[in-house]
């Protein structure tokens, strides 16, 4: 597992690799990113069984 902290901008990361930083369970983290993903904030791919999220950049209005 990578740390959180050293991944570079944009990396796709798996819901796997995010439950122990963000300290919540597995189906709380999958819960937000479908959200984010349903308001165009992030994108989602599937890589075999995991299925890894990256941030779009242009998807946050500033």
């Amino acid at each position: 597992m990578t740390d959180s902290n050293s991944r570079a901008e944009g990396e796709a990361c798996a819901v796997c690799e995010m439950m122990e930083p963000l300290g919540v369970s597995q189906p709380t983290v999958s819960h937000h990113l479908k959200v984010l993903r349903q308001a165009g904030l992030v994108v989602s791919e599937k890589r075999g069984r995991p299925v890894y999220y990256r941030a779009v950049p242009s998807g946050w209005p500033l």
